[in-house]
């Protein structure tokens, strides 16, 4: 999984919280994606001890 595909799904969140709302399901539902998107690249990097890196800068 490379960084870039957490970069689009929070600009996807981005997005929903804009035109739905914050509480809405379709916001709600991009940040549970969002999140296990960067458990999983957690778990590679420390799989690969390889340094925590930033998703957001």
């Amino acid at each position: 999984m490379a960084l870039n595909e957490i970069e689009n799904y929070r600009q996807k969140l981005f997005e929903a919280a804009k035109d739905y709302g914050m509480n809405s399901s379709e916001t709600v539902r991009c940040s549970q994606e969002l999140d296990l998107l960067i458990i999983e690249q957690i778990k590679q990097q420390l799989k690969n001890h390889m340094p925590l890196r930033s998703a957001v800068n």
